[in-house]
């Protein structure tokens, strides 16, 4: 099971890490597939696990992620969000999101999670991931995944 999402994780975060030679359009439907799959799989984890190890991964340089990401990604852009979709329907809070920043940050908290899958105890890494996805990723995925979809039409 976690053999899946680390082989996952690892075609996402190349995104991040150097300059996909493909086009434009083959990257960003590999993208779709790929924070598709992620999200089933991290949804799908256990959850009876338990922080166990107390040991913190390396920070990553979220600037050097980033410029990969736009290279990777050069069209992507700015786009509208409504802040909480089930409150005040009548004149909903919208702002402004940065696809380069949600991929970039997603890159990160795969990244980071990775690490714990090859230095930590299994049960503390799927803590990390479910902790963070709860916490942060999910966020980012769901908005990047609108994101991609509005592009298409």
């Amino acid at each position: 099971m976690t053999d899946l999402i680390i082989e996952n994780i690892d075609k996402l975060i190349i995104f991040g890490q150097t300059h996909v030679k493909t086009n434009s359009n083959d990257k960003i439907k590999n993208l779709e597939h790929l924070l598709i799959s992620i999200y089933k799989q991290i949804i799908e984890l256990p959850d009876k696990f338990d922080k166990q190890a107390n040991i913190d991964c390396p920070k990553t340089d979220y600037d050097l992620i980033k410029k990969h990401v736009e290279n990777n990604f050069e069209d992507f852009g700015y786009y509208n969000v409504v802040f909480n979709g089930i409150e005040n329907l009548e004149n909903p809070e919208t702002v402004i999101a940065d696809s380069i920043d949600d991929l970039t940050d997603i890159i990160r908290d795969l990244i980071e999670a990775k690490w714990y899958f090859e230095n930590s105890s299994l049960n503390d890494a799927i803590w990390q991931i479910k902790f963070k996805f709860e916490s942060h990723t999910r966020h980012h995925i769901l908005g990047l995944l609108k994101y991609l979809h509005d592009l298409k039409r």
